[in-house]
Parts: C-alpha cells; structure tokens; sequence
C-alpha cells in the first residue's frame, strides 16, 4: 500500500542483527510509488551540533550530537522537526512534524530561532517500490519469514527526548502495548 508508511515510525524487530538497522527508530517522511525514505532517529555519531554548525560557518550553543541518519546519500543534511517552526524549504511530513534541508535553518537555529523539537541528520534509510512493505510483513528476499519492522505512531516526546538503544527499547515496549490493548 503505497504512501501508508509515511508519517509512521519503523522500530526494528529485536531479530534484526547489525550496527545500522538494529535497534534502530525510523521515521518515515515519504512514501511514494517510487520508494520510500526515512531517518534513523537514535544513531548518534561523534559529530556534535556545535562542530556542524561550525562548519557551515555559524555558532550555536546546543549540546548534542547529530544521528545517523542512514546509509544513503550520507552527505545529506536533514532536519526533523515540529511544525511551528519553519526554514527556506520546510516540509509537512505527518504527525505535527516536518523536514527541513538549507542553509538558513542554520542561520535561523544560530540566532536562537529554534524549533520546539528537532533532531539533526546526516544520511537517510531508502527502499525501492514496494520493499519496505515487504520487510514489514516479512515477505522479502532476507527476511526468512519474520517482520523487519514494526509499525506505529509514537509521542513526540518519545522521537525526540530519548536516544540510543533506550529509544528503542521504549519504542518496542510502546509497541507492545499498542498490540496488547488491540485485543482487548
């Protein structure tokens, strides 16, 4: 089902091994009949904020580090943030959120024009035509039968106040509730 993914967040089923997409939070900002894309939300690298925005010319006191935001086109910047906040080429993604990828949010951000939320990219997570639903359901070529991914909405707070393996950890327990509380 084409576009059904977008705005959702991926959580990587506890049986999905590696570094990258283990443990990983994914939130989805597009899916179209040519693919979908995303970020990884609790990757940290050891790029801090204030060393990005130093390279772009521009000083910010934030404390924090920007995320990997996946394996392709790496060199890409992206900002996820909530909506009430908005930059040269800000885009509505779903859930009160948007992405934003230019210079003047930058500028913005280092004069103290910040979004309320907001997490700092590089690199997205990509799938051709119909692959994402594949892993969701467990029907793709790796997959061996078993769900890459589970699907869901979460809380703002928790896309954006946690990181790292308690990102997801939190994530897969909001999961499971959701699943539970469908039965009853």
């Amino acid at each position: 089902m084409t576009g059904s993914n977008k705005g959702k967040v991926l959580v990587a089923h506890p049986s999905i091994p590696g570094q990258l997409f283990g443990s990983s939070v994914v939130y989805v900002y597009e899916d179209t009949a040519v693919g979908t894309a995303g970020i990884i939300l609790n990757k940290q690298t050891n790029y801090s904020i204030r060393q990005m925005f130093a390279d772009k010319g521009f000083i910010v006191d934030h404390v924090g580090c920007v995320y990997a935001g996946g394996p392709i086109n790496t060199r890409a910047i992206t900002l996820l943030h909530s909506e009430e906040w908005h930059s040269q080429n800000s885009t509505p993604v779903g859930n009160g959120l948007c992405i934003s990828s230019d210079s003047l949010m930058f500028e913005k951000m280092s004069m103290g024009n910040q979004p309320h939320y907001w997490r700092l990219a590089v690199g997205q997570c990509g799938w051709g035509p119909g692959q994402l639903d594949e892993e969701i359901n467990g029907t793709g070529r790796f997959d061996g039968g078993t769900p890459s991914w589970l699907v869901t909405d979460v809380e703002i707070d928790l896309l954006f106040e946690t990181d790292g393996e308690r990102q997801w950890e939190l994530a897969i327990d909001y999961c499971s509730r959701r699943a539970v509380q469908s039965w009853f």
